[in-house]
């Protein structure tokens, strides 16, 4: 508590009075208006987004009733599954008028890592609100991912082969079926340490003569990408032409794995 002494010497009137104002100095109202940019402060890294760089910069708009005062934001970031601590990691270094936006820069973000952050605002009397945590989402969610170091996917795993239903197996050396030209639906696992990376199969088959391409569906690291080939050649029931076929995995900045072949001689068999 606050101990204020009142003197006689500046009394008036009759009987003598002191004119005695108290102003009671609060704590700033909680920020307001939280963003999240890449370092340029202007580029928005949407909830659960990723950004490219090691360095975050983060606002929020700033308000206290007590005229006059100005202040800051400071924040604490912490790699997913760290809870917080309620010690910041970071404070604005210019200072605001109420009604204002401060922002503040966080560098020495890792690689590959989610983060999840909170705010509050502080006075020059060092008095600071409570604590906001960004995004509305689950703590145990990312607020966004850092990226700073891009890197190719790994090669495909999985690698299957399907008739043109996308559902019935061909056996490795097996028969497509079909009649003119056939088409073949191949399936690979694609993985990528990126964050948000999107990644297709990219595949190739061949008959030793003629090469047929397709890209996959674009999908998250850990789950299967769908390659459609169509129009591929056929020869007759007797003699069959002979297929083989590899894959690569490839996100959506071009950086592909190397290929690895599904494995059979010949892996089908068409029709």
């Amino acid at each position: 508590k606050d101990t204020v002494v009142v003197t006689s010497a500046g009394a008036t009137g009759n009987p003598a009075r002191v004119p005695v104002r108290f102003d009671i100095l609060r704590p700033p109202e909680l920020p307001t208006g939280l963003g999240q940019f890449k370092s340029n402060g202007t580029t928005v890294i949407p909830i659960g987004g990723v950004t490219d760089e090691s360095v975050v910069t983060l606002q929020a708009t700033v308000t206290d009733l007590d005229a006059g005062d100005m202040l800051k934001i400071q924040v604490e970031v912490q790699p997913v599954g760290s809870t917080f601590t309620n010690t910041p990691t970071g404070t604005s270094t210019t200072a605001v008028a109420s009604g204002s936006v401060a922002t503040v820069a966080v560098g020495g973000l890792l690689d590959d890592i989610g983060y999840h952050w909170q705010v509050r605002t502080c006075d020059q009397t060092n008095r600071c609100s409570g604590w906001v945590s960004f995004g509305g989402n689950s703590e145990t969610a990312a607020d966004f991912y850092a990226n700073p170091t891009p890197e190719f996917p790994a090669a495909p795993t999985n690698l299957a082969q399907f008739q043109s239903d996308g559902s019935t197996p061909i056996s490795t050396g097996g028969h497509t079926g079909g009649i003119a030209t056939v088409t073949v639906v191949l399936k690979g696992t694609v993985t990528d340490p990126d964050p948000g990376d999107l990644i297709t199969l990219q595949v190739e088959v061949t008959n030793g003569l003629t090469t047929y391409t397709a890209t996959g569906s674009a999908v998250l690291t850990g789950n299967t990408s769908t390659a459609t080939v169509t129009g591929v050649a056929v020869g007759t029931a007797l003699t069959p032409i002979s297929y083989t076929w590899r894959a690569k995995a490839c996100d959506q900045t071009g950086r592909c794995s190397t290929f690895v072949g599904h494995g059979g001689s010949p892996d089908f068999l068409a029709p």
